[in-house]
């Protein structure tokens, strides 16, 4: 399976030359589509770093958009740009710790009920009940204080993976079909989850973390298991 490949970038130079060097480390580049889209960087860094790597640049900002609208603008681009029939939006600020095991990817799609595979394994884990897999909204979720995600063990292919009754679209490989209706005109992340809702689908992730999200200390690297 091919992928395409959106990273958004807005300064922050030695993020992104790790997000960008350490994916094309552990990857092999003719399994995917790579594309950036600049938010209005105030340097040529991040151009001269995309242009040494061969990274095509689709939406280069005049102005800063904000994140979730310069990756409306960046997927609908990529959409034209790719027909790969899945889509990964990285942010400038995810480190590569090993490959994305694409045959994993592949038969996961196979469940016509998974919309996105999430590269992380860590996201809110704490499970206090039994309730039934469902298709609830990351934003609801957390505005009616709802309990908390179920994850679900579904190893295939030696790799430890769950299925949660979740739309989470971030640090996710995301069915092309889909991924244009997440994003059509948001503003901001919790629009994009917002609109992932009505899609019904659900996520699985990678227990073992495939990216590590450097910029912020919420996501930490290893491996995580819900039970």
């Amino acid at each position: 399976m091919r992928i395409a490949v959106c990273i958004t970038t807005l300064n922050r130079h030695d993020l992104t030359r790790i997000t960008v060097e350490s994916f094309l480390a552990h990857n092999h580049r003719d399994d995917f589509d790579l594309f950036y889209g600049d938010d209005n960087s105030s340097d040529d860094c991040i151009h001269d770093l995309m242009e040494r790597h061969n990274v095509p640049c689709l939406v280069k900002a005049e102005k800063q958009l904000g994140c979730s609208v310069l990756t409306d603008r960046l997927v609908a681009e990529v959409l034209k740009a790719s027909d790969t029939p899945a889509v990964l939006v990285l942010q400038n600020d995810m480190e590569s710790i090993r490959p994305i095991p694409l045959d994993v990817v592949d038969q996961v799609f196979k469940d016509a009920d998974v919309g996105w595979i999430r590269l992380q394994g860590v996201w809110e884990n704490a499970i206090t009940h039994n309730r039934p897999l469902g298709t609830n909204n990351a934003a609801v979720l957390k505005r009616h204080h709802a309990p908390e995600v179920v994850w679900r063990r579904c190893d295939m292919l030696g790799e430890t993976l769950e299925r949660g009754d979740i739309h989470w679209a971030f640090a996710s490989i995301t069915r092309r079909e889909l991924i244009g209706q997440m994003t059509r005109g948001a503003k901001c992340a919790t629009d994009i989850i917002r609109q992932a809702a009505p899609l019904k689908k659900l996520t699985v992730r990678f227990c073992e973390n495939v990216v590590n999200h450097i910029g912020t200390e919420r996501t930490p690297g290893g491996i995580f298991y819900s039970r």
